[in-house]
C-alpha cells in the first residue's frame, strides 16, 4: 500500500469516526476534510421563513402623472369649477409622488440594514452580538417607516377617489356650459384619466407591498430566532442530516 492511499484512508476513517460521534439529528455536511470539525458553529440551513429575508422589494413604479393645463376660457361656474378640480388633482399627484419617494428611500435603508444580516445557506450565523442587535433595530425602524408610508399612499388614493369624483363634475358642467366651457372639456377628460392611472397603480403598490411588509416581519422575527437559539442552545439545533461528500 502506498504512502500516498494509506494517508487518505487514514483521513476518511478519522472522517468516519467524527461522524460516528454526532447523533443522527445532528448530522452535518462533513466539512472536517477541509479543516472544520462538523458541528463546532451554528450554520444556517436556509429552511425556515427566514429564507425569504432581506428580498427586494416590490418595484415602485416612476410618477409620471401631471394635472391638466387649463385653457385661460370665459366660462363662469364651469371655468370655476374646472380650476377647483385642477388643483385638487394637482394636490393629490404631488402628495403621491412625495410619498413614493419616501417609500423608495426608507426600503433602500432596510435592505442596507438588512443585507448584512443575510446568511448564506451552509455558512455559520451571525453572532448576537451588540451589532447584530443593533442591525436588527435599525431594520425593525426602517420597516415601521415603510408601513407608515403605506398607510399615507392608502390614504392618498382613498383622497384621491373623492378627487377624481369632483372632477367628473366638473367636466359634466364644462360639457353642459356651452362653447364658452367646451375648451375645458378635453384637458379635464385627460387629467381624469391620468388620476385614474395613478389611482390604480397606488392601489396596486399598496397591495404588493402590504404583502411584502409582512413577509420581511416574519422572515426577520424567524432569523433573529434562530440566531438566539443558535447561541443559546448551541448549534446542533441549526443542523440538519446530510451526507459525507
Amino acid at each position: 500500500m502506498s504512502h500516498r492511499r494509506r494517508r487518505a484512508l487514514i483521513v476518511v476513517g478519522l472522517a468516519l469516526a467524527a461522524l460516528a460521534g454526532c447523533a443522527d439529528t445532528e448530522r452535518v455536511v462533513f466539512l472536517g476534510l477541509v479543516g472544520e470539525a462538523p458541528g463546532d458553529k451554528p450554520l444556517y440551513t436556509g429552511l425556515s421563513p427566514s429564507a425569504r429575508f432581506a428580498r427586494p422589494f416590490p418595484r415602485i413604479p416612476e410618477p409620471g402623472y401631471r394635472p391638466p393645463v387649463l385653457p385661460d376660457a370665459k366660462a363662469g361656474a364651469a371655468g370655476e369649477a374646472a380650476v377647483a378640480a385642477r388643483q385638487a388633482m394637482s394636490d393629490r399627484t404631488s402628495d403621491y409622488e412625495l410619498r413614493a419617494r419616501y417609500l423608495r428611500l426608507n426600503a433602500d435603508e432596510y435592505l442596507a440594514a438588512a443585507a448584512p444580516l443575510r446568511p448564506s445557506v451552509g455558512q455559520p450565523l451571525p453572532r448576537f452580538s451588540g451589532a447584530t442587535q443593533s442591525r436588527f433595530a435599525t431594520a425593525r425602524q426602517a420597516l415601521q417607516r415603510i408601513q407608515g408610508d403605506v398607510l399615507s399612499l392608502h390614504g392618498i388614493v382613498q383622497r384621491s377617489e373623492q378627487t377624481k369624483g369632483q372632477a367628473e363634475r366638473a367636466l359634466a358642467a364644462a360639457r353642459a356650459g356651452g362653447a364658452a366651457a367646451a375648451p375645458l372639456v378635453k384637458p379635464l377628460s385627460d387629467g381624469i384619466a391620468n388620476l385614474d392611472k395613478m389611482l390604480k397603480d397606488g392601489d396596486a403598490l399598496v397591495g404588493v407591498f402590504v404583502e411584502w411588509m409582512a413577509e420581511q416581519r416574519t422572515a426577520l422575527d424567524a432569523l433573529e430566532d434562530e440566531i438566539r437559539r443558535g447561541v443559546a442552545t448551541g448549534p446542533a439545533i441549526l443542523q440538519r442530516e446530510s451526507i459525507v461528500q
